[in-house]
């Protein structure tokens, strides 16, 4: 171990600033990737550091990521539903595609049991444009389901359909639609169908 090291040191201590910063990028990259992705073991954490960390070093140019308009609630939508490394993103669905005309917005986050089993959980919250920006107005209550779909929006209310589980179906496997009616104000949902 102490002669790895030193030969680590050695090489560390050859290189130029330039080689040494690009390689501390490089381990931060691969960090992040281990933070998301980990343990080790894991395949995705793998494809991650091949992906993003050793591929975009081959390419000459690599263009800047494109986001869209809503990227900027990213952190506050992950922060708020509790989104964790290695879970799917949160889904946004807001009452208009410009978030500067938008007036409000349903987070919904769906994740497996994180003490371990097929059970689904989730966290829903709503979302609402005030003068200084886009705010969390709080969780939402009696809404369930997993692929949230076909959001509209009218004043006051939002309904939307899951998917849920039908008569003795299996926890991994919902497959009935439920249409929800969300009142904005109290921000409790109520099944509709």
């Amino acid at each position: 171990m102490r002669a790895a090291l030193a030969v680590v040191m050695l090489c560390a201590g050859l290189m130029g600033p330039a080689a040494q910063a690009e390689d501390m990028d490089l381990q931060r990259c691969i960090w992040r990737c281990l933070a998301a992705n980990g343990p080790a073991t894991n395949p995705a954490y793998h494809q991650c550091v091949d992906r993003v960390c050793v591929a975009p070093q081959n390419t000459p140019a690599a263009a800047p990521p494109q986001t869209t308009p809503w990227s900027f609630i990213n952190g506050v939508l992950n922060q708020s539903l509790d989104v964790r490394p290695g879970e799917g993103p949160a889904q946004l669905f807001p009452d208009h595609g410009d978030p500067t005309i938008a007036q409000v917005a349903l987070g919904f986050h769906s994740f497996r049991n994180r003490s371990g089993g097929t059970m689904i959980q989730q966290n829903i919250g709503l979302f609402e444009h005030i003068p200084e920006g886009w705010r969390y107005a709080g969780p939402v209550t009696g809404l369930f389901g997993v692929d949230p779909r076909d959001a509209s929006f009218a004043p006051g209310r939002i309904e939307l359909t899951t998917t849920v589980h039908g008569l003795n179906e299996p926890q991994c496997c919902p497959t009935q639609p439920a249409r929800w009616l969300i009142d904005t104000g109290t921000r409790s949902a109520a099944r509709l169908r």
